[in-house]
């Protein structure tokens, strides 16, 4: 079973009225793992389940472009 299959688990067990220490502690997962994934849950229903991308969604010390351009036309002169 892999971790959405897990996770779509859990939340089925919820929803069929268990208790959370049953579904979190029989799945091997801490109290956290199961209240972050409920949230994520009742936020955004089943795609709240899947894997997020861990990429950066902004470049702190990237060239501004107006300066990229500045430097380019600088060069080719």
């Amino acid at each position: 079973m892999n971790e959405f299959e897990t996770r779509k688990l859990a939340i089925e067990r919820y929803l069929a009225g268990e208790k959370p220490i049953n579904i979190y502690e029989s799945l091997n997962r801490s109290s956290s793992w199961f209240f972050k994934w409920l949230k994520m849950y009742n936020e955004q229903g089943l795609c709240g389940l899947k894997d997020k991308s861990k990429k950066p969604h902004h470049v702190a010390n990237k060239t501004d472009p107006n300066i990229e351009k500045l430097v380019v036309n600088t060069r080719n002169d």
